[in-house]
């Protein structure tokens, strides 16, 4: 089975290299609304689903701070080769 593969992680760290700073993962959480725990879960790609919520707030988050688009592209990659993940509208 298909698995997507996240690609936050490399972000959060673009951005901590623009800031010449570590950015934890607490940190771009919170800037972003999204609990600690569930950034590192997408950070890790240990995820089952994915809410538009999730996916706005990130892009938008990065988009602002990288000073580019970031859009689901960058985000997410398919890997046909593993796993699958959804992804839910956001309640």
């Amino acid at each position: 089975m298909a698995k997507i593969v996240s690609k936050a992680r490399a972000l959060r760290l673009e951005y901590a290299a623009r800031l010449g700073r570590n950015v934890t993962v607490e940190e771009a959480g919170t800037a972003m609304g999204i609990h600690r725990k569930r950034l590192t879960a997408l950070e890790l790609g240990s995820f089952d689903e994915l809410s538009n919520r999730e996916l706005i707030a990130f892009c938008e988050f990065y988009s602002r701070v990288l000073e580019r688009p970031i859009n689901i592209e960058d985000l997410l990659r398919y890997d046909p080769n593993n796993r699958r993940a959804t992804m839910t509208e956001a309640q």
